[in-house]
């Protein structure tokens, strides 16, 4: 995949993130962009706006009875496909998708879960990009995002849902988590500095 630049020329390929309103999604959904990919994503109705704002193309329902269906009729072999939720049922929908168009992997970012089509689920790590590909890193992290975050080309999303109090918080969120928050970031302020 190419690195993401301010101005990236089409790269022609397209990526499916499964998950673009999670953090890693929104993420992904804005560097796949600026690498030239066109992006397709999944993620609740109510947050298809959220995800074409930040630059996905298409946008199509995790819970529909067709979203296999749905993102085959865009996707082709040389397609990318990235599980940002990692759960059991997402590695599954994502396995088969990358069967249906030849692919014979499909990226992670959990362990990876058996799958019944051979496709192996590659897990990705965000933090080998700072610690081990260090090239990559200083090029996304250290050059790109600065500079883009600068000038409004990649945005911090989601949303930060802030839970004040400190670690007398952390089961509240972990309650939102569990419950299925959407499109936001949960995070606990341990201190805060005046």
């Amino acid at each position: 995949m190419p690195l993401p630049v301010l101005n990236p020329e089409p790269a022609g390929k397209t990526i499916l993130i499964w998950g673009g309103s999670s953090s890693c999604g929104a993420s992904a959904i804005q560097l796949a962009k600026a690498a030239g990919y066109t992006v397709i994503t999944t993620a609740s109705t109510q947050n298809h706006d959220f995800v074409k704002n930040i630059g996905a193309t298409h946008a199509f329902d995790h819970k529909s009875p067709t979203v296999i269906q749905d993102i085959l009729a865009i996707l082709q072999t040389d397609d990318v496909i990235f599980d940002c939720i990692a759960l059991a049922n997402t590695q599954q929908a994502c396995a088969e998708i990358a069967h249906n168009i030849g692919a014979r992997k499909f990226a992670t970012v959990l362990p990876p879960a058996p799958n019944k089509y051979n496709v192996e689920p590659v897990m990705v790590n965000g933090l080998d990009v700072g610690l081990v590909d260090l090239d990559i890193g200083d090029a996304v992290c250290r050059k790109y995002v600065p500079e883009a975050l600068a000038k409004g080309k990649y945005l911090a999303k989601p949303e930060p849902e802030v839970l004040e109090g400190g670690l007398g918080r952390v089961q509240d969120g972990i309650n939102l988590l569990r419950n299925g928050v959407s499109a936001k970031k949960v995070v606990i302020e341990i201190t805060r500095q005046t």
